[in-house]
């Protein structure tokens, strides 16, 4: 544990000063990070090397995730700097427990690297969908609304 919260500090280090240059990439890279984390380990997971590697990899790109998330959400509600935040906070919070409900529910059926497979599979989908062509951010970082012509 040591090692994923060192990796967590340095994730917290590096992406702090580029997430106002970079706020797409900042969101981006650590969502696909924690996916090849995830599915490394469940592929990989059993050598110590690879497993404490791994989970360096998940430390590092986990507080990175929730950094750009609400640096986003500051940037698209100005205007509300208490409740947007706590809003996004909120919706962290019980998306750990949803993930720790289904993990605690698959972990029996499907063992350990299953419900890495799990989790590195829906962090998959989360990324396909932040990278989706209409979730792509204006120059300004925000995201564009569409408006339909007519």
């Amino acid at each position: 544990m040591c090692a994923f919260g060192a990796a967590a500090l340095a994730g917290v280090a590096l992406t702090g000063p580029l997430l106002d240059r970079f706020p797409r990439a900042t969101h981006t890279v650590p969502v696909a990070t924690q996916a090849a984390a995830l599915l490394g380990l469940c592929a990989a997971g059993s050598g110590q090397v690879a497993a404490v590697a791994l989970f360096m990899m998940l430390g590092a790109s986990v507080p990175p995730v929730f950094m750009a998330a609400q640096s986003q959400v500051l940037r698209v509600a100005p205007g509300r700097i208490e409740s947007a935040p706590a809003v996004n906070s909120a919706a962290f919070n019980v998306g750990v427990a949803a993930g720790s409900l289904l993990g605690g529910v698959l972990l029996p059926v499907v063992g350990v690297r299953g419900a890495f497979l799990a989790g590195g599979l829906l962090t998959a989908g989360a990324l396909g969908l932040l990278i989706r062509p209409d979730a792509r951010a204006s120059s300004d970082g925000v995201r564009a609304s569409v408006v339909p012509a007519g």
